[in-house]
């Protein structure tokens, strides 16, 4: 394996690091002193810090170049919504549960469509996303159920877009990676073909919004 090959697997391990690389706030011989030694070993040969130095810096200027060319998002047009006093519940998936669902829809949530109330159904688990206005009937839901997950004071973050946004190309990957570098935790992930949701802490909330508001950028 050679020197930039070494590199660029090493790199494209971590995408924060490849991230900082493309947007130039790696120091180039400052990193290539801490993955001498790994270069070397996956090489076979002593490896020089000048030539780890010059393919970081070949291998930054292609994700730079990437980053720029990278157009289509500027067109999308969107809007932020929130929704707090949310709760996020996951069980083991059951007969029971998925039956129960239809008379809750029919009752509640289909006469409460301003309120928060996702499924996202696994092939074993099974996990209710919704606002605190349905919790008394949720919980009778699960009472029986095997409980694997459950998180309250919760908030949904949603982006609601234009068009369908699922035709291009690294929108969810794109509003992920900039809500995790701000070292924002997210839940759950929630999609339609025009909104894009993610449960986060209500303390999250207003900085999730900021991040989303200028997610392309």
């Amino acid at each position: 394996m050679t020197v930039s090959a070494s590199v660029r697997k090493i790199i494209d391990r971590s995408p924060f690091l490849k991230e900082m690389l493309g947007r130039q706030f790696l120091s180039c011989p400052t990193y290539a002193n801490t993955i001498i030694d790994e270069v070397s070993r996956m090489t076979g040969k002593i490896a020089r810090q000048s030539a780890i130095v010059m393919a970081l810096r070949r291998y930054g200027e292609e994700l730079r170049l990437s980053m720029d060319t990278s157009s289509e998002m500027d067109e999308l047009d969107y809007s932020i919504m929130i929704h707090t006093d949310v709760f996020d519940v996951n069980v083991k998936r059951s007969e029971n549960i998925v039956t129960g669902l239809g008379p809750l829809y029919d009752s509640q949530v289909n006469h409460n469509g301003k309120n928060l109330f996702n499924v996202i159904m696994g092939s074993s688990e099974l996990s209710l996303v919704y606002s605190g206005h349905f919790s008394t009937e949720v919980e009778k839901l699960i009472r029986n159920e095997e409980i694997l997950f459950r998180a309250s004071d919760l908030a949904a973050v949603t982006m609601v877009f234009g068009t369908h946004f699922v035709h291009t190309p690294g929108v969810v990957y794109e509003a992920a990676r900039k809500l995790a570098w701000e070292d924002i935790n997210v839940f759950e992930i929630i999609s339609t073909m025009t909104e894009l949701t993610f449960i986060v802490k209500r303390t999250d909330s207003l900085k999730s919004y900021e991040v989303l508001q200028s997610f392309r950028k």
